[in-house]
């Protein structure tokens, strides 16, 4: 099967898809897939999902798949195909078009929404012990090159690269998705090579500032939103004050809004659930009556409405 072909096979909608699309035309799109309804609270998605040990496997991502923060312990390839997607990443906002790459770091937060019919996003997954045959041929410079000694060193900093305009990779893409072992392995090398050829941006890199920016949201989802910005900046060992101001220069959201966003998640995956409204609030440390007037505010209804209407 040639490359076209390939890509070709994923252009009718699976079940899977055309459910997710009519919820999302109704207005009705969980917070999560279905599947991960009573997953914790961040998802991390671990290597159980490839097949018979596979070093390298290659999916469509699901359009109209919900939008959810998540993390993983392998190496994802993002490839646009066709059309395009959004990503968010550590609450930066990217719109990746046909022909871009994204390169994400196990341990890396993100979230990532298709939704239109017609395009084709393509996850490659790849065991992280897999990696070293294929890095030796990835001595790139810029932020590809920093991405890719990150992998190599073993470290599980965060780290995520945006290639631009790299279709002539594609066709690798295809082969990898057929080849196993040794081969695939090779396939992915030279996909890496190829990659260096074009312009890369470190969309969470290396750098200190970006680290640090990097465990501080991550800090925030994992308590769930409990976490204070005192508490945050004495960990850093910075005053509240700047810490405040570097979050929102490099979000562009406040301290508060973010803790908000999060707590407001976790309501609504509770109450999907199938929580009682006090038992929800009782989790988020509020009293019923507090947590209703919270909720409120943030979805524009109560939660008891907003549980029977999803």
């Amino acid at each position: 099967m040639d490359y076209q072909g390939f890509i070709d096979q994923f252009s009718i909608l699976t079940e899977e898809e055309s459910h997710y699309q009519r919820l999302f035309e109704r207005g009705r799109l969980p917070q999560r897939p279905e599947h991960l309804q009573g997953a914790g609270n961040p998802v991390t998605l671990g290597e159980e999902l490839f097949s018979c040990g596979r070093d390298v496997v290659v999916r469509k991502h699901p359009c109209f798949l919900p939008e959810y923060p998540h993390d993983h312990e392998f190496l994802e390839i993002e490839v646009v195909a066709r059309g395009s997607c959004s990503q968010e990443i550590y609450g930066s906002h990217v719109l990746m078009h046909e022909g871009d790459v994204l390169l994400i770091a196990p341990r890396t937060y993100h979230a990532i929404g298709v939704f239109c019919a017609t395009s084709i996003i393509l996850n490659v997954l790849v065991r992280v012990e897999s990696l070293r045959d294929s890095l030796g041929f990835a001595t790139h410079e810029g932020a590809l090159g920093k991405f890719f000694e990150l992998l190599g060193s073993r470290s599980e900093e965060p780290g995520c690269v945006l290639v631009h305009d790299c279709a002539d990779a594609f066709p690798l893409v295809g082969e990898m998705a057929m080849a196993e072992g040794v081969l695939s392995r090779l396939r992915l090398a030279e996909f890496f090579y190829r990659l260096g050829f074009h312009t890369d941006e470190a969309l969470v890199s290396s750098d200190e500032k970006s680290l640090r920016l990097a465990r501080l949201l991550s800090r925030i989802r994992e308590s769930g939103g409990a976490v204070s910005l005192k508490e945050l900046s004495d960990e850093v060992h910075l005053t509240p004050t700047y810490l405040s101001a570097l979050i929102h220069q490099e979000t562009g959201m406040t301290f508060s809004q973010i803790v908000y966003r999060e707590r407001i998640s976790i309501a609504c995956s509770l109450l999907k659930s199938g929580l009682a409204c006090k038992v929800v609030a009782s989790r988020l440390g509020m009293h019923p009556e507090r947590f209703c007037r919270f909720f409120r505010a943030g979805m524009g209804t109560s939660p008891g409405r907003w549980k029977t209407s999803v």
